[in-house]
């Protein structure tokens, strides 16, 4: 499902306030172009200077935008944007839709006057965060998974989802049965979970258990490719 129409469905349970099913979620999710091509730059930059660096998305009236990036320092980076959507009036026929994001303007284009919503939606789709690498004795770059930090941020706010930008690409997403904190045990198997990451190991049969205990679900996937679902 492209990033884009996964993101109308998810308006409608913005409006609702409540959360999707564990069954809403598709088996894979297809980024927009021009947000893979900022996720490279940030991975790039990340390998670098080993700063963390964060760019959200939004949902705003059927257009998907990005903000501003942020930047952070090498053991976090603030996950906080302020977006606003507005329509002005050019005469009889024509509106100017108007995105801004951290007081500047992300996108703006001319619509037909009667395309104005009744109600006009804008929400946080997702978010995409970096993590430096550690490097092994044999001088090859190994990623962390997610931490408790990040994990305890997206469950006790009402974002859907949260993205992590390493070697590769992963995405959590939240249900109506997610937990809702990660305790010491939670934070422990984040830990194992890394570490195997570093080791060379992929643990996935570990992520499809205790994410599924969560009740969250998980994609993973190639910059440019699709994110497949594996929980």
């Amino acid at each position: 499902m492209y990033l884009q129409t996964l993101a109308i469905h998810l308006a409608k349970y913005t409006i609702q306030k409540r959360m999707p099913a564990y069954s809403f979620w598709p088996g894979s999710i297809t980024l927009p172009s021009d947000l893979s091509q900022i996720l490279r730059k940030l991975q790039r930059w990340t390998k670098e200077d080993g700063i963390e660096y964060e760019v959200s998305v939004f949902y705003a009236d059927d257009d998907i935008v990005l903000t501003p990036v942020n930047r952070g320092t090498k053991w976090n980076v603030k996950v906080r944007h302020k977006v606003s959507l507005r329509y002005e009036t050019l005469n009889e026929y024509r509106c100017q839709k108007i995105v801004e994001a951290d007081n500047k303007v992300i996108l703006r284009k001319q619509l037909p006057l009667s395309s104005i919503p009744k109600v006009p939606t804008v929400h946080l789709i997702t978010n995409f965060h970096t993590h430096p690498p550690d490097t092994t004795r044999d001088g090859e770059a190994r990623y962390s998974f997610f931490s408790t930090q990040d994990m305890n941020i997206l469950l006790q706010s009402t974002n859907f989802c949260m993205g992590l930008a390493c070697d590769t690409l992963w995405m959590v997403c939240k249900c109506d049965k997610t937990i809702g904190m990660i305790g010491e045990n939670g934070q422990n198997t984040l830990q194992q979970i890394s570490s195997r990451f570093f080791h060379g190991d992929e643990p996935v049969a570990t992520l499809r258990d205790e994410m599924s205990r969560w009740g969250m679900v998980i994609y993973n996937g190639r910059i440019g490719n699709e994110l497949k679902r594996i929980t």
